[in-house]
C-alpha cells in the first residue's frame, strides 16, 4: 500500500494526504499548481484538484502505464507504457484532456520504449526504443510522425552499439 502526502515547502505543514491500495508509480503537478496527477500500479490515473482536494471523477486507465507527464500549458496529460524487450505486446503513448479526462489520442509502437519526453515548447514528443530507433511525433497529433531515425553502429570488435536515451535541446 502507498500514499501521497503534499506539504508546504516553507513550513512542511501537511496540505493533503491520500492512501492507495497499491503503490504510486508516478506523479506530476501542473505548472499552475491546480492539479496533482497520480499513476498507481493498477494502471489508474487520478487527477486531484488541489484547491479543494477533490479527485475528479474520470475513468482514466492505461494498462501497464509506468510514466505520466503534462504539456507545458497543463491541458494535456500523457501516459506511456514500456513493454519489456522480447515480451509479447506493444508499448503505447496516450494523450488525455486534463479538463474532461477523455483520451484524445494514442500511438502504439512494437517493442520496448526506453525513453519518452516532451519538448519544452510542448510541440514534439521524442521516443527511443531498445532497437536504437528514435521517433519524434507531433504532440497534438500522435499519428503524425515528424522524424524517424535508426542507427546501428559497431565497435572495433564488430559488436552492435546501443544508446539508452536521447533528448531535446532546451529550446525544443
Amino acid at each position: 500500500s502507498g500514499f501521497v502526502n503534499i506539504y508546504y515547502a516553507d513550513n512542511f505543514k501537511l496540505i493533503y494526504s491520500k492512501d492507495y491500495k497499491g503503490s504510486v508509480e508516478g506523479m506530476v503537478m501542473s505548472q499552475d499548481n491546480k492539479y496533482l496527477v497520480t499513476l498507481s500500479n493498477n494502471s489508474k490515473i487520478e487527477i486531484l484538484r488541489l484547491n479543494d482536494g477533490v479527485i475528479l471523477p474520470y475513468d482514466m486507465v492505461h494498462k501497464n502505464a509506468n510514466e505520466i507527464f503534462l504539456s507545458p500549458d497543463g491541458k494535456t496529460l500523457y501516459s506511456y507504457t514500456s513493454i519489456f524487450p522480447f515480451s509479447n505486446g506493444n508499448a503505447s503513448l496516450k494523450a488525455w484532456n486534463i479538463d474532461t479526462g477523455e483520451q484524445i489520442d494514442e500511438h502504439e509502437i512494437t517493442g520496448y520504449l526506453q525513453h519518452v519526453e516532451l519538448s519544452s515548447n510542448g510541440k514534439k514528443i521524442l521516443m527511443t526504443d531498445y532497437r536504437d530507433k528514435i521517433i519524434v511525433l507531433d504532440a497534438e497529433n500522435l499519428s503524425r510522425k515528424l522524424y524517424s531515425f535508426e542507427q546501428y553502429e559497431k565497435d572495433s570488435n564488430g559488436n552492435l552499439l546501443f544508446f539508452n536515451s536521447a533528448q531535446f535541446s532546451p529550446n525544443g
